[in-house]
């Protein structure tokens, strides 16, 4: 099963059984380069995980080591999510998102590979798009772009910091109507006595 519990048939005329591992049992390997020399395999990056399995001895008794399944991924199918998560998700990428966090919430735009800036930052309730266009949120990589120019001591000038979300106007009218209301109520008794 998922959790690695349970012992898993194998149907080959007696009973044949294996310990299915946990993700824990397995190791994760640094990415490497794949530098195919015959060029059957693409040259890419890629990261490995392997794990261990195991299985009962010819005499049934004792668990004993049968193998090890290696499974090798192309870094470009892989995405990341820049966006803040819980501190105990292990993500080396959370948190680096350039949104800004009074104004905005960060969301993920899976699907694009391993590439940085694939996020979007929408804007957080009473809060609104300050710009005209089909847009209704800032894209990571603009972000990205301009916080890299901000950074950076050249003459070029960064519009990193318009790229927020302002106060909803729709929201901020109601109060200011009602304080308005209530003011000339009380300047007309004021008059009026």
């Amino acid at each position: 099963d998922y959790f690695g519990s349970a012992l898993v048939p194998h149907e080959s005329g007696f009973p044949l059984y294996f310990h299915a591992p946990e993700l824990k049992h397995g190791q994760w390997f640094p990415p490497r380069f794949q530098c195919s020399q015959n060029h059957t395999l693409p040259r890419q990056w890629i990261v490995t995980y392997a794990v261990p399995f195991f299985g009962l001895d010819t005499l049934g008794i004792n668990i004993e080591f049968k193998g090890v399944v290696r499974i090798d991924t192309y870094l470009s199918y892989l995405d990341i999510n820049q966006c803040s998560m819980s501190h105990y998700v292990p993500n080396a990428f959370k948190g680096s998102d350039h949104c800004d966090y009074q104004s905005t919430l960060c969301e993920p735009i899976f699907g694009r590979g391993f590439l940085l800036g694939k996020y979007k930052c929408r804007c957080r309730p009473g809060y609104e798009y300050p710009f005209l266009d089909q847009n209704d949120f800032f894209l990571g990589d603009v972000l990205d772009t301009q916080w890299d120019i901000l950074l950076s001591n050249t003459s070029r000038i960064s519009s990193y910091d318009i790229l927020k979300c302002r106060i909803a106007i729709a929201s901020s009218i109601k109060p200011i109507s009602f304080i308005l209301l209530i003011s000339s109520i009380s300047l007309a008794i004021l008059l009026s006595t």
